[in-house]
């Protein structure tokens, strides 16, 4: 197990702004997705909903900054806050891969996984459709304007399986639009207290 905890969810949940701030607050290390930094994500919403285009590149880059994230947390002294895990990546993956490409993709994740430490517990944010779809607006996005309805429902059914079907990972719900920081820090705090080799800030 390794030492840091996950923030989990679909797109436009809250991920990002929940990793910084319990970061800050707790005196960890934030390791968040800069997924604009993917020099394929952009061709693959260009090319929506032919979905399958550019998936790929775009799914192992992913991987691969995964990856990279953490073996950096694993050389850390202190713990970290990382929005999204390992195992979160099989979710879009699994959408959007054709047959042949999810077979070269499980190759390389299975490598990955054998090796990587699952996080303490994971955050799992939900959020409603419509909330969802206005945030990705809001935000103004350019590669992320193509994301519409049918997208995120198949998206987010993939999350509630993956929360559903028994996965190792011990996993809190947080519904993104009922709870404030201050009562998400306290629920990690108390969730903290049964790891006493974790120094919190």
């Amino acid at each position: 197990m390794g030492n840091y905890l996950a923030i989990s969810g679909s797109i436009a949940c809250g991920k990002t702004t929940l990793c910084k701030a319990l970061a800050r607050s707790l005196g960890f290390h934030a390791f968040c997705e800069e997924a604009a930094q993917n020099p394929f994500l952009s061709s693959f919403y260009d090319s929506y909903p032919s979905i399958h285009k550019h998936a790929f590149h775009s799914q192992m880059w992913f991987l691969c900054y995964k990856h990279v994230q953490l073996q950096q947390i694993r050389k850390l002294s202190k713990p970290a806050v990382v929005e999204r895990c390992l195992e979160e990546n099989l979710l879009f993956a699994r959408l959007l891969l054709g047959a042949e490409e999810y077979k070269i993709y499980m190759d390389y994740y299975n490598l990955i996984a054998s090796s990587a430490h699952h996080p303490l517990f994971s955050l799992y944010l939900t959020l409603p459709l419509e909330e969802q779809l206005h945030r990705i607006q809001k935000r103004g996005m350019l590669y992320e304007q193509r994301i519409d309805r049918e997208y995120l429902t198949k998206l987010n059914a993939m999350y509630e399986h993956w929360v559903s079907s028994g996965t190792r990972i011990r996993i809190l719900r947080i519904q993104n639009t009922q709870l404030q920081l201050e009562a998400i820090q306290d629920i990690v705090r108390q969730e903290m207290s049964s790891y006493p080799q974790v120094t919190l800030g």
